[in-house]
Formats: structure tokens, sequence, C-alpha cells
């Protein structure tokens, strides 16, 4: 989490994490961290990636805005 209110948005985050989320809650779970009460985020609004290490090194998949839309369901 970078950013002006990186702390506050990290704890909200550390609330709703598990190594066991899939791909789907992990998105929700950033996204609603990021929202907090006071603001409302859609795919637009974000750059989602993964980190891929299937192909024996690590590099970052990112998602494109509408698997984020279908995720966030908007």
């Amino acid at each position: 989490v970078l950013g002006g209110h990186a702390a506050a948005i990290a704890r909200r985050l550390d609330e709703s994490y598990t190594d066991e989320l899939t791909l789907a809650r992990a998105v929700t779970a950033g996204t609603a961290a990021l929202q907090g009460a006071d603001r409302s985020l859609t795919a637009d609004d974000l750059e989602v990636a993964m980190l891929a290490r299937s192909n024996g090194r690590r590099c970052f998949k990112r998602l494109t805005d509408p698997e984020v839309a279908e995720i966030l369901g908007s």
C-alpha cells in the first residue's frame, strides 16, 4: 500500500486478508480497503495486477478493466 493514507488502508486490508483468498476475493478486499468509508471506486479507478510465478520467474499480470469490473460487479 502506497500513498498518504497507507497506514489506514493497510490496517483495513489486514482485517480481511487470509492466505486462502481467491483472486476475486483479494480484489474485492483490496478495493474495500482503498475505499474506506468516504469514497467509492470502480474498475476504471483501479490498476490491478497479480504476481505470476508459473513461468519460472516472477512477473506481473495486469487485469483488464473488464476483468476488474466483472469481479466488482460493476
